[in-house]
């Protein structure tokens, strides 16, 4: 997620980041598909959200206002740590709450399925 902070801070890396999709959901094992998504998406629209040094718009914008484009520049690192921060935090908390869950469902389908197979044994016998 950090790494996809940096491209969208440094570049505006946004729609670039499908192609990220089929090598972090493998990753993600045992997480439903949102934690993937959130990783990604959230990642690469935390940094375009601060844009310390976007060319487009942070560089372009501070030119056609007549200012310098490192006036700020502390205030937007501030903001893309703390808004990193956050996200990373509801991000595991996120996460680690959906793999209690799906612990939970796997082991009640678990529970199911032999509850089941008993149900036809025992009406075969009958």
């Amino acid at each position: 997620m950090f790494l996809l902070s940096l491209g969208g801070t440094s570049f505006g890396l946004a729609e670039e980041t499908f192609a990220f999709y089929p090598i972090i959901v493998p990753i993600a094992a045992g997480y439903d598909l949102m934690v993937p998504l959130a990783v990604i998406y959230i990642g690469s629209n935390v940094g375009s959200l601060a844009s310390t040094t976007n060319p487009f718009a942070v560089i372009i914008a501070s030119d056609a206002a007549g200012v310098d484009w490192t006036s700020g520049f502390s205030v937007r690192i501030i903001a893309l740590v703390i808004c990193l921060v956050t996200s990373i935090i509801y991000i595991i908390r996120y996460a680690e709450k959906v793999k209690n869950i799906l612990k939970n469902l796997l082991f009640m389908g678990l529970l199911f399925t032999k509850f089941m197979s008993l149900m036809l044994l025992k009406k075969q016998q009958n």
